[in-house]
């Protein structure tokens, strides 16, 4: 996946957000963040995010009365880094926006 045309708007430091693919690696080219979501409404969820390999965290719902709402989590990447993310059951987002 290449990264897309970035667009420069006034007093905006972030460029065009890409879409990860759940379970696929992206070698980032850039510094930016990686942004995962879950939004649960199933018991036992799980979305899990990967920097270089390694699981670094874990977004989950408990085993009873899962929430309806969303959880997010935001990590910052620097070039060169590989993330991932994978998730289970819920709806489960991964996105980088890159620095500009």
């Amino acid at each position: 996946m290449s990264m897309l045309p970035v667009k420069y708007e006034d007093g905006n430091t972030f460029g065009t957000r890409v879409t990860l693919t759940d379970n696929v690696d992206k070698v980032i080219d850039t510094d930016g963040y990686m942004r995962l979501s879950l939004s649960a409404n199933s018991i036992d969820a799980q979305c899990t995010g990967y920097i270089n390999g390694t699981p670094m965290f874990l977004i989950a719902t408990g085993h009873e009365n899962p929430p309806t709402s969303t959880q997010y989590f935001t990590a910052f990447v620097k070039a060169g880094m590989t993330i991932k993310y994978h998730g289970t059951t819920g709806k489960t987002e991964g996105y980088f926006y890159p620095l500009v």
